[in-house]
């Protein structure tokens, strides 16, 4: 399939099968919305002209809309009008609209797209800015300067476009090389930085993950995925249209309310296909009840995905084990790994793997940065595998430092390459020059895409470690705070915490680490006793001590909206003392 863009598929799907149903939406109420390529065409075609009359073409609209048929009617409209979308969360609270205005800040984008409902709600914010300058030291800031930013902007409400516009519409000639659209980045470390994806970008990535997954016309794809982030976005969105496949969809927070929703929509439908984050299985695993998910099936499930965050050995262990007697088949799950840089997806494991981990020789990884397997499971940690990549993509391992490459079982630096790799950030030259078109010391044919991410390859199968910036080096050995973090959670059993962040502080003499602990407010414990149990569980699996473990109130350490955690400002917050901390030491 040599198509210059993704809207060659969907003039493809409107010739052969104009009536499909290909995307369903399931309402919070119970309600199920379905578009169909000719639907998706002709409200596609009404707002491309609105803004063709706006001079928006290969220029940034920034999309902004709850998950649900608008938000894809609008995505279609911006690429129908050769404009580029920018995925972007309603301003719902304080993070949401800090980041929105880093978004807007670095796009500098002129134009948004929205419903009646969210222009009402912006236009609230809107109202603010004459009463700024009285009452600003009362107002939320983040929202303050959102409003400000709102003033200066056309707001283009999709809900009021009359039908007749559909016939203004002029076919712009769009080229493979042209942007599709910027996917922000979810910011952990830092801001965050528009990822600029081409065409051509975006075919590639489709057209690896249709071959590696093995679609067919006949799947059906479950998603809850939120459709502003890289992994929602093509997955449950642009691969369903390249593979003329169906998709069946519907809101995060549906999910998040009562996770057997996902479980209900994959029986109901006959989902073939489905996945998302580590957290997400373990919620299914710890939330679902029996009473839930009564009667329901889930055989027709085949292909099970997990990635966006880190893989712990157990989960599908204990997912399996939880719902087998649901018909649920043991060979599934496909760990997989990706980022935004390099559309979505880089590499995964085949469910027909033998095991989705392996053990290495604990001691070697923390003190020589070198994998082995382990001989004695007493000394091993276990390591979830990412698998390979697909013809045409290359993942090595190199130095961060010295930018040589590293040999077999080494841990470094993922670069990767590949056609479906970015070439810029938006408005951001040097970050793009670093970091999505970095050279090996001895120069190579390739620029790579530096991942920030640590690993290593074990018979060229690749394994994930960490971040470099959340590598904790405390007397020369190497530690990973999701590892610190997770061997809390895991010794302590039953008793139920909240997130927790394991950084460094620095000294002028020392490394310290640091352990901020969210505390349920039902959990009825003594926490002298508790912070000495972790003290004690962090001692015997990492070798370490921490300089302080404090208790915070549950849901109040920084995440970004992809519900990743924010180490960095977590170190920052804590520096600042920013956080209310129940008991410190």
């Amino acid at each position: 399939m040599n198509n210059l863009s993704i809207l060659e598929s969907l003039d493809q799907l409107i010739r052969k099968k104009p009536d499909l149903a290909l995307y369903r939406f399931i309402e919070q109420d119970g309600t199920v919305q379905e578009i169909t390529p000719i639907m998706v065409d002709f409200q596609a075609k009404k707002i491309a002209a609105q803004l063709q009359a706006h001079d928006s073409y290969q220029k940034p609209v920034i999309i902004l809309y709850e998950p649900g048929c608008e938000y894809i009617f609008a995505l279609f409209g911006c690429l129908y009008a050769g404009a580029i979308p920018v995925p972007a969360y309603p301003p719902l609270n304080e993070e949401m609209a800090s980041t929105l205005k880093k978004i807007i800040d670095n796009s500098q984008t002129k134009l948004f797209l929205t419903n009646q409902k969210i222009k009402t709600n912006l236009r609230k914010l809107k109202l603010f800015s004459p009463l700024i300058s009285l009452l600003g030291t009362k107002l939320n800031p983040a929202l303050i300067n959102v409003s400000r930013q709102l003033n200066q902007l056309e707001i283009i409400n999709t809900s009021r476009i009359d039908d007749k516009h559909h016939a203004a519409y002029v076919k712009p000639q769009i080229t493979s090389d042209e942007i599709a659209y910027i996917q922000y980045t979810s910011g952990s470390t830092k801001s965050p930085k528009g990822v600029v994806i081409r065409h051509s970008n975006l075919l590639a990535n489709l057209s690896q993950l249709k071959e590696v997954a093995h679609f067919t016309e006949k799947d059906i794809y479950v998603s809850w995925l939120p459709p502003y982030h890289d992994m929602g976005l093509i997955s449950g969105i642009f691969l369903p249209l390249y593979g003329g496949f169906r998709a069946v969809l519907f809101s995060p927070i549906s999910f998040l309310q009562k996770p057997a929703r996902w479980l209900q929509a994959i029986s109901t439908y006959q989902g073939t296909v489905s996945g998302g984050p580590d957290f997400a299985y373990k919620m299914l695993t710890n939330k679902v009840t029996a009473e839930e998910i009564e009667g329901i099936g889930l055989s027709s499930w085949r292909l099970a995905f997990c990635g966006a965050e880190t893989i712990e050995p157990n989960t599908f262990t204990n997912f399996h084990n939880k719902f087998s007697d649901y018909s649920l088949t043991e060979d599934i799950f496909t760990p997989c790994y990706g980022l935004a840089e390099a559309v979505v997806y880089v590499c995964s494991l085949p469910s027909t793997a033998k095991s989705y981990y392996k053990e290495f020789n604990k001691q070697l990884l923390i003190e020589k940065h070198i994998a082995e397997i382990a001989t004695d499971s007493s000394e091993a940690q276990k390591i979830v595998s990412v698998g390979f990549c697909p013809a045409g993509a290359q993942v090595i391992i190199a130095d961060p430092e010295t930018k040589e490459p590293l040999t077999d079982g080494q841990i470094g630096e993922l670069w990767f390459y590949g056609p479906n790799a970015a070439r810029s950030y938006w408005n951001n030259s040097e970050e793009s020059e670093q970091q999505l078109n970095a050279q090996l010391k001895e120069k190579s044919p390739f620029n790579y895409v530096r991942t920030g991410d640590l690993g290593f390859k074990y018979k060229e199968e690749l394994f994930i470690t960490g971040r470099i910036k959340d590598l904790i080096i405390i007397n020369g050995l190497n530690h990973y705070s999701q590892d610190i973090e997770s061997s809390v959670k895991t010794g302590l059993g039953e008793i139920k915490l909240g997130n927790i962040a394991a950084f460094s502080v620095r000294t002028e003499i020392s490394e310290n680490l640091i352990i901020l602990v969210e505390i349920k407010s039902k959990l009825n414990t003594n926490l002298s006793l508790l912070r000495q149990t972790i003290r004690e569980l962090i001692i015997e699996k990492h070798f370490i001590s921490p300089q302080n473990i404090s208790f915070i109130a549950a849901k109040t350490l920084p995440k970004t909206t992809s519900g990743k955690l924010k180490r960095i400002q977590c170190r920052e917050d804590y520096l600042n003392n920013k956080f209310n901390f129940l008991e410190s030491e």
